[in-house]
């Protein structure tokens, strides 16, 4: 034949130019298809489309369990019967046979869905629970090395393991302790429930930082209470205080926090009541060198 073909798949619809057929079928059906071209000339072949019987689609699941808090767990179901070919989907956790889930607290009912290639659905669940635990802790400096650690648990009767990161341990709910260096700990907490769970958390505790405080009044009076005027601080390593009266003279100098100034000159007479201005220039722990100015108001 030539030129144009035109197709009757005999469904009643007349003749039509689409060489393909897409219908649903619910029994043995049988086409007789008819091509004819442009200059008149046809032949037809018989097509037939066989229902096949499948085996009712049925799922096999992972059993029912109980976990502990955060463990993965894995799910799987292995679909059998139906056309094969199948889709599965695990709504809110992913597709495929397989899929985790990271256990918190209250459990899973966990749905899948199979659809084989004729479109027939099936479905199961799986229920997971999750036994009860939680492991927390607060942590609280209290000095400079010092700090306080209180473990927050679930349920109670578990068991309780410090590490204090520098070599301490304790089994203690609260644990108060000193640290002999100036430096950061990592501070592990492992709580063993009677499920036999084991819980972990951590904090990091920080590092002590030098600081230093200037006072803006003094009064040199002896009367044991604020009678000298210098930095206040702690871990300083290197300190320097100049203090000057209002012509820009030298007053009083320090290198040392202990040396404290009196309301004296060098010559140890008394400074005139007034406002002086310092100069200090420190150094600490985590601190690195500072400089600044500031104003120091003298009363008598």
């Amino acid at each position: 034949g030539g030129g144009t073909y035109r197709y009757d798949w005999g469904l009643g619809t007349g003749i039509n130019n689409s060489p393909t057929l897409s219908t649903a079928v619910d029994s043995d059906t049988w086409y007789t298809l008819t091509v004819t071209d442009d200059c008149g000339n046809s032949t037809d072949t018989t097509l037939a489309a066989i229902v096949m019987d499948h085996p009712p689609l049925l799922l096999a699941t992972s059993n029912d369990t109980i976990v502990c808090p955060g463990e993965q767990v894995p799910l799987w179901v292995l679909p059998q019967g139906g056309a094969g070919g199948y889709t599965v989907t695990w709504p809110g956790l992913g597709s495929g046979n397989t899929v985790a889930w990271h256990a918190t607290p209250g459990g899973l009912n966990a749905m899948v869905q199979v659809t084989d290639l004729c479109g027939t659905t099936a479905t199961a669940n799986v229920q997971v629970d999750v036994f009860a635990g939680s492991a927390s802790i607060s942590a609280t400096q209290m000095g400079e090395y010092a700090w306080n650690f209180a473990a927050h648990y679930e349920p109670p009767g578990s068991t309780l393991a410090w590490d204090l990161g520098d070599g301490t341990t304790a089994t203690t709910p609260t644990v108060n302790h000193n640290y002999d260096q100036p430096d950061a700990f990592w501070v592990l907490l492992t709580v063993t429930t009677p499920d036999g769970c084991v819980l972990t958390d951590s904090v990091r505790t920080r590092p002590p930082q030098a600081t230093i405080y200037f006072p803006n009044t003094f009064t040199p009076d002896d009367d044991g209470f604020n009678d000298t005027f210098g930095g206040e601080g702690i871990l300083i390593t290197s300190y320097e205080l100049l203090v000057f009266n209002r012509w820009g003279q030298i007053v009083f100098e320090s290198h040392d926090m202990a040396d404290r100034w009196s309301g004296h000159t060098p010559d140890g007479e008394e400074v005139p009541q007034g406002i002086y201005q310092y100069k200090y220039r420190v150094e600490g722990l985590s601190l690195p060198p500072r400089t600044g100015f500031g104003h120091i108001t003298l009363l008598r």
